[in-house]
């Protein structure tokens, strides 16, 4: 079994990531502009696939359907894009039951 030791990767601390594992943006700045956690992953899913339909129609010169993003980001992923639009407060989202 000494043989094997060589072919995995060890897991010291170089090996692990580094920065924050944390979620960006907070959980809590989101819930300040939709009811639940689960509302907020609905509404950034639908929004993120909106954004996704804006890039994509972009290039074929129909792309009035779709809203462009509405912040500044330097994130290239259309789920942290509405994430952060959500956390903005560009997008708000109640429950109207």
């Amino acid at each position: 079994m000494s043989g094997l030791s060589g072919r995995y990767p060890s897991r010291s601390a170089s090996n692990r990531r580094k920065g924050p594992a944390l979620i960006s943006p907070r959980v809590d700045r989101l819930l300040d502009n939709v009811d639940s956690p689960y509302a907020s992953v609905v509404v950034a899913a639908k929004r993120a696939r909106q954004i996704n339909s804006y890039y994509h129609n972009l290039g074929e010169g129909t792309f009035e359907e779709f809203p462009p993003p509405m912040i500044d980001t330097g994130s290239k992923n259309y789920l942290t894009i509405a994430l952060e639009e959500v956390a903005g407060g560009k997008i708000k989202y109640r429950y109207r039951g």
